[in-house]
């Protein structure tokens, strides 16, 4: 049972720790998205039209590395 306990746990770490790239990309982006808002004085609908591509493709491209590994 402790085993199986391990398990579930090494496996749950893995799920939001594997990619660093993945989280380091994301709040990246978010941060110049809002420092955009804040300095540039972009309205608040295009900051969202630009997150939503921006998490797409780092999405996209954080799938694409994992596929390479294997």
């Amino acid at each position: 049972m402790k085993n199986l306990l391990g398990q579930i746990w090494h496996q749950v770490v893995k799920l939001f720790v594997d990619d660093g790239a993945l989280a380091f990309q994301v709040v990246l982006g978010v941060t110049l998205v809002a420092a955009a808002v804040k300095l540039l004085g972009i309205p608040a609908l295009w900051a969202a039209g630009l997150l939503v591509p921006a998490c797409l493709i780092i999405l996209w491209t954080s799938v694409m590395r994992a596929k390479k590994k294997g």
